[in-house]
């Protein structure tokens, strides 16, 4: 079988409004030798969401990298339309898989998956059961 999601024209359902988190929690998580950390690397918005989003199985890159990129610019697009451009990395950083499984949910409606080819080739010929040359009797009781 070969799956993929078609290539054709889609749009994310922009119904998701993420805010940027509290910055005092994760200074407070890191006091209390937490593992989240603020870095202040900043993400290219797109290339965020499809990172998310090739680690789904059903998602081929090699295939699908321009359907990907298209549906992140959508979302990225979504977040710039009430955030600001430092608000829309934190909330990319730190909502990656939630955006990335939100976006893959919607991805899930245009998956086609179809038969490949498959040619039978029989190597062996057919060979009938043969009769048992061994016979069980009956236990005898004592």
């Amino acid at each position: 079988m070969a799956g993929g999601h078609a290539a054709t024209h889609q749009e994310v359902t922009l119904g998701v409004r993420y805010r940027t988190p509290d910055e005092q929690a994760f200074s407070w998580n890191q006091e209390l030798g937490g593992t989240t950390q603020l870095s202040p690397r900043i993400y290219a918005g797109e290339c965020q969401i499809v990172s998310g989003l090739i680690n789904f199985d059903d998602v081929s890159y090699d295939d699908q990298a321009e359907l990907l990129y298209q549906l992140a610019a959508q979302e990225v697009a979504h977040f710039k339309s009430y955030l600001r451009e430092e608000e829309v990395n934190e909330v990319l950083r730190s909502y990656q898989q939630r955006i990335a499984e939100f976006v893959h949910a919607q991805m899930q409606a245009h998956y086609v998956e179809t038969a490949t080819d498959y040619e039978v080739t029989i190597s062996k010929g057919f060979t009938g059961l043969k009769a048992s040359a061994y016979t069980a009797q009956e236990p005898t009781v004592d």
